[in-house]
This record gives structure tokens, C-alpha cells and sequence, in this order.
């Protein structure tokens, strides 16, 4: 809650720095029992925005593409097929 987008661009940007053969990126689910769905109950934090994610998503998968990664599955990309996670 409250990641910016700006911050999001500096997250993909520090992963790709990393050089990963992989990147996962999966967006927030909040879960029924946990201290975080009580806090977005009680106001105490902003619930998910489903638009800011689907943005998020967008940006990811635009800047991963222009680093050479390749997308597959849900929240996946990888450099190349045999760098793809076996469990999916």
C-alpha cells in the first residue's frame, strides 16, 4: 500500500540491475484473517487499486520486454525458455 509508480520503476529497475535469468512479479492479494485485511477494514490502510496494479503490470511488462526478458505464465519472464521456472 502507497507504492507510487515512480517507486515501482525503481523496484523493476534495481531487479533488472541484479541481472536475473528470472523475474516473478506478482501483485499484492490481500487475505481474509490477516492483519492487513484488518487494517484496509478499519481504514488504516488504502485498499488494493485494482487500476494502479493493472499499471504496475503494465510498466513491468513493458520495461522487462525492453530488457530482453520474455513473458510467460501469469506474473512471469524470463530470459529465455530454458530460464523458465520449471513449475509452471
Amino acid at each position: 500500500p502507497g507504492e507510487s509508480a515512480d517507486d515501482w520503476a525503481r523496484s523493476l529497475d534495481a531487479a533488472l540491475a541484479c541481472e536475473p535469468d528470472h523475474i516473478s512479479a506478482y501483485a499484492l492479494i490481500v487475505e481474509e484473517g490477516t492483519k492487513l485485511a484488518r487494517q484496509i477494514a478499519r481504514g488504516e490502510v488504502p485498499p488494493v487499486d485494482d487500476d494502479l496494479h493493472a499499471a504496475f503490470y503494465e510498466a513491468a511488462d513493458a520495461r522487462l520486454t525492453a530488457a530482453g526478458y520474455h513473458w510467460y505464465g501469469v506474473s512471469n519472464w524470463a530470459r529465455t525458455p530454458t530460464h523458465r521456472s520449471r513449475h509452471n
